[in-house]
């Protein structure tokens, strides 16, 4: 009885200590041949005001009104 215990104990435990072993294994390898981290740094560094577009104010035209000039009213005799 003790076997069947031994030999379902041993049958957990051995993959679990594989898959850590893998893992330790891979995880030293990323580690020894790891890329250096890339920063994003863009191209023009020079800063620049932002460009803000100015307009001359508008002006009014002047207001064209028709002449109120009324003409004498005609009588007829």
């Amino acid at each position: 009885m003790a076997d069947a215990s031994l030999s379902k104990s041993i049958l957990i435990t051995a993959p679990v200590v594989a898959a850590a072993v893998i893992s330790l294994i891979f995880g030293v390898n990323q580690a020894m041949n790891s890329e250096p981290t890339q920063t994003f740094t863009p191209l023009n560094t020079t800063t620049r005001p932002p460009t803000t577009t100015t307009r001359p104010p508008t002006t009014t035209a002047p207001a064209t009104t028709a002449s109120t000039t009324s003409a004498a009213p005609v009588t007829t005799h």
